[in-house]
């Protein structure tokens, strides 16, 4: 398996509560870049953790932030941890855990630029969710590489932990400028991205922030501004949302999705049945059909 199957099998494993199944597909992967191997152990200790394994946990939280790895509050939070938060030395590695994180600041990164090696078909630039990193969403999108795409993606520029980042409320748009102008502001690209970032890049694109070719959103989160109200505010730029009938803001989705239309927004909504706030199985696949779309419903 790759890493995305390994995530896949992981999170598939959780939402049964098959927390010990989780624990061997992560035993049988071996992390190759620091990003994997910040993810796998955080998987791990939520698991263990799960599992009433509470001194297993603080044993892999101890020995990951022996190699410089570290968690936010944010992100040890989750509920995940509730078995092991009262236990003494989890505590204790909280706080220096904590104490990293207060001593890093904005961190800006260059974007990740893939390229196939024939010619390129089209761009597509990734925005990740909050909690996310680019190097995921290249490893997602990776599949339409072979046919063309050139993939570039950027990065939120809050951390979360020493390899998870989110976008700031106040300067997510100005981040992603920043970015696309230093690989040069590809011509039209497709803005495409998951959950907070779906939400950045939509409103870069209906707001005319940024000139694009189409926009791919994958369980978007809208924010607080939902969609541009006022169709003088709206670029008609082709829109392919794809997203679960269960995930919890599938309302909000369809709301969206219709004042688009509304303002003259090409839309088409993907909804699919007994998914939540999480990518489809058949992602690759529905994404060369989102592209086809989205080329085809250009003015």
């Amino acid at each position: 398996m790759d890493f995305i199957e390994v995530r896949d099998v992981v999170f598939a494993a959780h939402g049964r509560a098959d927390y010990r199944s989780g624990l061997d597909a992560i035993d049988a992967y071996a992390g190759a870049i620091p990003e994997e191997v910040s993810d796998l152990a955080y998987w791990r200790m939520c698991l263990l953790s799960r599992l009433g394994e509470t001194e297993a946990a603080c044993v892999e939280f101890a020995r990951r932030l022996g190699e410089g790895y570290w968690w936010g509050e944010a992100i040890l939070a989750d509920a995940d941890f509730d078995n092991v938060r009262n236990h003494t030395r989890w505590k204790q590695l909280v706080s220096i855990s904590l104490s990293r994180a207060a001593e890093v600041s904005s961190d800006p990164r260059q974007p990740i630029d893939v390229r196939p090696t024939v010619a390129i078909a089209d761009t597509l630039v990734l925005f990740h969710g909050a909690g996310s990193h680019a190097q995921f969403m290249i490893d997602r999108y990776r599949s339409v590489v072979e046919h063309g795409y050139r993939l570039l993606a950027l990065h939120g520029t809050e951390r979360m932990s020493s390899h998870r980042f989110s976008w700031s409320a106040v300067e997510a748009e100005k981040a992603a400028l920043s970015q696309l102008r230093e690989v040069g502001n590809p011509e039209q690209p497709i803005l495409t991205g998951f959950s907070q970032g779906a939400g950045v890049a939509g409103h870069l694109a209906w707001e005319g922030k940024y000139q694009a070719g189409g926009v791919m959103l994958v369980a978007p989160s809208l924010g607080i501004r939902g969609v541009p109200i006022s169709s003088r505010a709206i670029h008609t730029t082709p829109t392919y949302i794809l997203a679960g009938t269960d995930d919890r803001a599938i309302e909000d989705i369809r709301r969206g999705a219709a004042a688009l239309r509304a303002s003259g927004v090409p839309v088409r909504l993907d909804e699919r049945p007994n998914l939540g706030h999480d990518w489809p199985a058949d992602f690759s696949e529905t994404l060369l059909r989102a592209v086809d779309w989205i080329h085809a419903a250009r003015p």
